[in-house]
């Protein structure tokens, strides 16, 4: 058991039996004006699912958390992706995501929905002089959870990237979060003898610079010497 958070005890569960799922799944492809456009739904249930469970215990202003098979779980999703090319040297991908989640446990008397969405876009622009300039975004907002809510999330990067040494290197400077020093992380948990509210922070601020080379070069593919068998022809 572990006793760190002396007002949230932590202990394990051999006792859990494997989750059981069954998971459904369509989309549909077509092209848009040149632009690759995918439509997806999926539909997720599992029956026996195995939640983090906050209980209660016999000392005042303590709680327990462990893991249980306690609930049957239904989660849909719809998503949208893309790809596309405005203009010659300009490519942009990514799209939605928007999911429904539903949580039934008769054993804790708990019927929990709601909903959560996304999004993630990838960018990038070829510039003379064998020069790329990159960017990306993923966000998401809080999400249900069992017995709570989730935190949402925020990253996003920048850079470029410079082709040299005639193709055999490539120089990458990228940064990460860069008007953003920290992010706050909040969720909560609210049941009939608990409603706690946390928040810890993440520093996604980062600077990498990185350089690659490729060693080698490819030719063509020699070819094999092959054994004649001079007695499959014909007798000779």
């Amino acid at each position: 058991m572990d006793r760190s958070n002396s007002q949230n005890l932590s202990y394990g569960n051999p006792n859990l039996s494997p989750e059981l799922t069954d998971a459904y799944e369509v989309s549909y492809n077509t092209l848009v004006h040149a632009a690759t456009v995918v439509l997806s739904g999926s539909v997720r249930h599992t029956g026996n699912a195995i939640e983090t469970v906050r209980l209660p215990t016999n000392a005042a202003g303590v709680t327990a958390q462990t893991y249980a098979n306690v609930a049957a779980t239904t989660f849909y999703q719809l998503t949208a992706y893309g790809t596309t090319k405005p203009t010659p040297k300009c490519d942009i991908s990514g799209g939605p995501n928007v999911q429904y989640l539903v949580w039934r446990s008769p054993r804790m008397d708990i019927v929990r929905r709601g909903f959560t969405a996304g999004i993630s876009i990838d960018t990038s622009y070829h510039f003379a002089h064998k020069l790329t300039a990159q960017a990306s975004l993923s966000d998401s907002l809080p999400a249900p959870t069992f017995q709570g809510q989730g935190s949402a999330s925020l990253y996003y990067a920048v850079g470029v990237k410079k082709v040299v040494l005639g193709d055999q290197a490539d120089v990458t400077l990228n940064l990460a979060n860069p008007f953003n020093d920290s992010f706050p992380n909040r969720s909560n948990t609210t049941t009939a003898f608990v409603d706690e509210r946390t928040e810890y922070r993440t520093y996604p601020r980062a600077f990498r610079l990185s350089f690659n080379y490729r060693f080698g070069q490819e030719g063509p593919e020699r070819e094999r010497k092959k054994a004649n068998n001079d007695d499959l022809k014909g007798g000779k």
